[in-house]
């Protein structure tokens, strides 16, 4: 290693502070997201106007994607994953699943190391192999990318503003991977609010075992429940080097 990108901040310190599309986004959109396919955008629906909140998935795929992938699709629901490369190279189908099935993703690294902990050349082969990874297996290439642990620092920004991607993050965290518990899951997603993402795992059963209840909670308390993209209302990219905490909830 040579340059090490130390560690100042990470998600968990004020995820929910300073909403700012005054952080003067830089569209840079490629011709591969022109379709709303690619993009994972829905014209139809306007999160401008509605109450909407987008589920994310991070640490797959793994053995219980595909339950997770049978209870989304006949209640119509579109979530992100963010994928670990490793777990998409060793379940290529399941990555192309959830791209043939409408839901968007992005890249969670190639093993879930800490980036602030990693040089800029090993920071960048470990998202550069895992958007490789995804590409391969038919999925559109990620525009988003969320640090493992949520940490990250200025460096490391500037490593997904030179990539042209966005970094995302949460303002509701489930603490799924604490609690293992389907109700504990469910009570810490219900807190959402108008804008919010959510932090989930899909490596956890309990947590598989808790989304048709929170999915059906959420539509009766007036959510419309949309991908990350969706929820901007445009690609990531238009947002490199930027923070995503929430749909008003990013900073520079």
């Amino acid at each position: 290693p040579t340059t090490s990108l130390t560690p100042t901040a990470t998600a968990s310190a004020s995820p929910t502070a300073s909403a700012s599309a005054a952080a003067s986004p830089t569209p840079a959109a490629s011709s591969t997201e022109s379709s709303s396919a690619a993009s994972g955008i829905d014209p139809t629906i306007d999160c401008a106007q509605l109450k909407c909140v987008a589920l994310t998935f991070d640490d797959g795929p793994g053995p219980y994607t595909a339950t997770l992938l049978d209870e989304l699709k006949p209640k119509g629901v579109h979530v992100t994953f963010f994928l670990v490369g490793k777990n998409a190279a060793a379940y290529p189908q399941l990555v192309a699943r959830e791209a043939q099935e409408g839901h968007a993703m992005g890249n969670h690294t190639w093993a879930h190391a800490d980036l602030t902990e990693l040089s800029t050349a090993q920071a960048t082969q470990a998202i550069a192999q895992t958007d490789q990874t995804i590409v391969a297996a038919g999925a559109p290439q990620p525009t988003m990318v969320r640090p493992p642990y949520g940490s990250q620092n200025a460096a490391v920004m500037q490593l997904l503003k030179s990539r042209g991607e966005a970094g995302v993050f949460w303002n509701i965290d489930s603490q799924d991977w604490k609690n293992l518990n389907a109700a504990a899951t469910t009570a810490r997603v219900l807190q959402a609010r108008r804008g919010s993402i959510v932090l989930m795992h899909d490596i956890h059963p309990t947590t598989v075992q808790a989304i048709p209840g929170i999915i059906d909670q959420l539509r009766a308390a007036g959510f419309t429940l949309v991908t990350v993209p969706q929820l901007l209302g445009t690609s990531p990219r238009t947002y490199a080097g930027l923070r995503i905490f929430g749909q008003w909830d990013i900073e520079n």
